[in-house]
């Protein structure tokens, strides 16, 4: 019974150790994405949701726990055995690219055309509505030295998915900074035209080797 205690104990400590990982870590890569993301998720996040997240977290626990050796291996697989089947573009993270650049904006110009007028009074009457306070955050990376512009941004990503991402960067000289994701769309390849993609990104990523194994 002993050793039940012990791996129990162990399983507990992994999982906690990886939540952290990448909770602390992993999100520092795409910070840009996830705090506008994770802003937009708890504007719309109502009972059912958080029922929903609580629910999803447990199951989690359940699955993480007995199979915790398991799920370690294939995380050490990709991250250290991998690395030389893996393409370029697998490796690449998104950013913002001078090709993308569009328009450059003061940021009162883009706040005008930011500004949410809601007659029902769902969202509030200030710059991107709901996402004002993530923008408030990202307008403190501006400087004398940065200015801003939009962009329109196609990307592929690492399991093969194409999408539109649109919104604003800081450039500063030749460094284009931080930047403010304001759309996001899926490419659908069979569709005439774009739709809109629901996902969200919020909390932590769901590893890079489980995502590849669903491919």
């Amino acid at each position: 019974m002993i050793y039940l205690y012990w791996y129990l104990g162990i399983s507990a400590g992994s999982m906690l150790l990886w939540i952290i990982y990448y909770k602390f870590v992993e999100e520092k890569k795409d910070q840009s994405i996830r705090s506008v993301a994770s802003a937009f998720q708890s504007a719309r996040k109502g009972f059912l949701s958080r029922i929903l997240n609580i629910l999803g977290t447990a199951l989690a626990g359940l699955i993480f726990v007995p199979f915790w050796p398991v799920l370690f291996f294939f995380e050490m697989k990709y991250r250290f055995f991998d690395k030389g089947n893996r393409s370029p573009s697998e490796e690449t993270e998104f950013a913002v690219t001078r090709n993308d650049l569009q328009t450059q904006l003061s940021l009162q110009e883009v706040e005008q055309l930011e500004m949410v007028f809601d007659p029902l009074g769902a969202a509030p009457n200030v710059p991107f509505g709901h996402l004002n306070a993530a923008w408030k955050e990202f307008c403190e990376g501006m400087d004398p030295h940065g200015s801003l512009w939009s962009f329109t941004a196609p990307w592929i990503s690492a399991w093969g998915s194409k999408d539109i991402r649109q919104g604003y960067v800081i450039v500063r000289g030749e460094e284009l900074g931080p930047y403010f994701i304001t759309v996001w769309k899926d490419i659908e390849e069979d569709a005439d035209q774009e739709t809109v993609s629901g996902k969200k990104t919020g909390g932590f990523d769901i590893p890079a080797w489980l995502r590849k194994q669903t491919d």
